[in-house]
């Protein structure tokens, strides 16, 4: 397996559930199964050429301060 692969399919392990099955939905893949399958899916499609590629991290949500009058 190619070390990029290899980086992906451990990119993809540190998901939950849900962050894989919105990975899926997302590159028109089948969101059905267990953790393992996503994975095993997702994998596939990124050696395929298919979809994205590697996930990315994704960035924390913007937290508003009680005193930000700016809203």
């Amino acid at each position: 397996m190619p070390a990029d692969l290899a980086s992906c399919a451990q990119n993809y392990s540190k998901l939950t559930l849900s962050e894989l099955r919105t990975h899926c939905q997302a590159l028109g893949l089948d969101a059905s199964g267990k953790k393992a399958d996503l994975c095993a899916r997702l994998s596939a499609s990124a050696s395929s050429g298919v979809g994205a590629g590697p996930i990315q991290e994704a960035a924390a949500p913007a937290v508003h301060s009680a005193f930000d009058m700016s809203l």
